[in-house]
């Protein structure tokens, strides 16, 4: 008798105050067992029983390489070439969900982790976030998102749960040895434009589930320049309006009360200007930030710049 194959997954994304629940049904077996490292990686724990669904999602092949992403409730259905790129639309659609949620303090960010510090980058779409977030993983560092964060006034960063994506140049970055692990990863998609992976199943880093905010880097800030590789101080009203772009608040209520939300994280914890030069110098930079913390080097004066 054959091993029974479940054809459903309960999934869970962590928020700065309770939890959203997602279902999986497909037709496939082999899909949910493809889907839960992705959707479900190990230490996220399960979704609490009381818990309910907030949406479900059915995915099924139409054979002729079309395979069809269902979420129900008047949504549109999304066809796809391949079982990878439904698994892939799967992600987007329910974190998705989570971005229209108005109990949810969300910005466009990566977000690194060690030692229980984290540090949040953000900045406009090809400003380099991803190429300084994977050049921070190299270093040492926890690639914990490089899309979706949800914050609160707590100090505290949930990343989404959703899988890195690199675009195909950020292979010279990372190195051919890097990147052959990468794609080895189980949970690797790769792609004509870069690949969807899980850090930790290269780096053998569990991700948190959480981590408390130590910085926050910008960027590019619009109307502002730090020298090159160099971080400027931002002041926390400063460090709020830079943040409104990102945040899905304004869009789903007000621009008075996402300032409201915002408003204590930004008060909490310290803002800067990075200034793009060698990455190198970059990373350097952003390394600092855990000295200073230590009181080993002398704190970042504001300049004339960054206010």
């Amino acid at each position: 008798m054959g091993l029974h194959r479940p054809r459903s997954l309960r999934w869970r994304q962590p928020l700065p105050a309770g939890e959203m629940v997602f279902e999986l049904h497909a037709d496939d077996p082999a899909f949910v067992a493809n889907a839960t490292p992705v959707l479900s990686p190990p230490g996220r724990g399960t979704p609490s029983t009381s818990s309910g669904i907030q949406r479900s999602f059915r995915v099924r092949s139409t054979g002729a390489q079309q395979w069809v992403i269902d979420s129900g409730e008047g949504g549109e259905s999304i066809v796809v070439p391949g079982p990878g790129e439904a698994l892939a639309a799967l992600e987007f659609a329910a974190i998705g969900q989570v971005i229209a949620s108005r109990r949810v303090a969300g910005l466009h960010a990566a977000l690194l982790g060690r030692d229980r510090e984290g540090v949040l980058v953000v900045g406009r779409r090809e400003v380099g976030k991803s190429t300084l977030a994977c050049a921070m993983w190299q270093a040492g560092w926890s690639l914990l998102c490089d899309d979706y964060v949800m914050v609160d006034g707590a100090r505290r960063a949930i990343p989404a749960l959703r899988r890195v994506s690199l675009r195909a140049p950020s292979r010279a970055l990372l190195g051919s040895r890097v990147w052959r692990h990468v794609l080895a990863s189980p949970s690797c998609f790769s792609s004509s434009t870069g690949v969807l992976f899980h850090p930790h199943e290269v780096d053998g880093r569990m991700a948190p589930v959480e981590v408390p905010l130590t910085a926050v880097v910008f960027l590019g800030r619009r109307g502002h320049a730090a020298a090159p590789a160099r971080l400027s101080a931002v002041p926390p009203a400063g460090a709020l309006l830079a943040l409104l772009p990102y945040c899905n608040l304004p869009r789903l209520s007000s621009v008075g009360s996402a300032l409201e939300q915002l408003a204590p994280l930004a008060d909490a914890v310290p803002a800067f200007d990075l200034g793009r030069g060698p990455l190198p110098e970059m990373v350097a930079a952003l390394e600092s930030l855990s000295s200073r913390r230590n009181g080993t080097l002398p704190p970042v004066r504001a300049t004339s710049h960054a206010s």
